[in-house]
């Protein structure tokens, strides 16, 4: 009795060129025939994918949290109350890093937006702690950005700057990169003032140079 299909040698399955054609093919046939509103649907459906890798797709790099940076946002004008690190809003900061009024509070107001956005590190008040090795990431150009590579990041956002001091031969104040603005970082950086220094009286947003920053780190991915 006949199956209603025949397997040999003399029937070829159809090559991964030719069924992904046929597939697509099929795909769109049947996305046109749906009304405006189902396409609708299935495009911003589709955005919510994860990408599927290829040889010829381009690494997806790690995404930002706009939610992180919403609540440095919210800081941005907090003033210290006698510019010595004081103030009802300031020693907030210094209390989730376990210090006193009177502290330099760049990194424990990264950590206090970090904490507010529901992450549980990094938890210092010591600048050069933000960098450790499995956090700096480089950033990556159409040129030089190796693919599937995680420590190479095409988008500043959220990321954590340090500014090295030759005085004190480390990193010495820290903040937030909120955007890129072609060769300068717009940032949000708690102890600084008008003129971008380590001991200023608030937070503000800052533009600095991308050669005045000395590391990135990612502490979101």
């Amino acid at each position: 009795m006949g199956s209603g299909f025949t397997v040999g040698r003399d029937v070829a399955a159809p090559s991964s060129r030719t069924a992904g054609r046929d597939l697509t093919r099929s795909f769109y046939g049947v996305f046109g025939s749906l009304s405006s509103q189902a396409r609708f649907l299935v495009r911003h459906s589709l955005k919510d994918l994860p990408a599927v890798s290829s040889r010829r797709a381009r690494f997806s790099y790690p995404r930002y949290d706009d939610n992180l940076l919403k609540i440095a946002r919210a800081a941005i004008g907090v003033k210290e109350a006698t510019g010595k690190n004081d103030g009802a809003r300031v020693e907030q900061y210094l209390r989730y890093t376990g210090l006193p009024k009177g502290n330099a509070l760049c990194a424990s107001f990264v950590f206090f937006c970090f904490w507010k956005a529901g992450y549980k590190e990094p938890k210092t008040a010591w600048s050069p702690a933000l960098f450790p090795k499995d956090r700096v990431v480089a950033i990556a150009t159409s040129r030089n950005a190796p693919r599937n590579d995680k420590k190479w990041r095409d988008d500043k956002r959220g990321l954590v700057f340090g500014i090295y001091f030759p005085d004190l031969k480390r990193i010495a104040h820290v903040g937030f990169v909120e955007m890129e603005r072609g060769k300068y970082i717009q940032t949000i950086e708690g102890n600084t003032g008008s003129d971008g220094g380590r001991e200023g009286n608030g937070v503000f947003r800052r533009l600095r140079h991308k050669r005045t920053i000395s590391k990135y780190a990612d502490w979101l991915n």
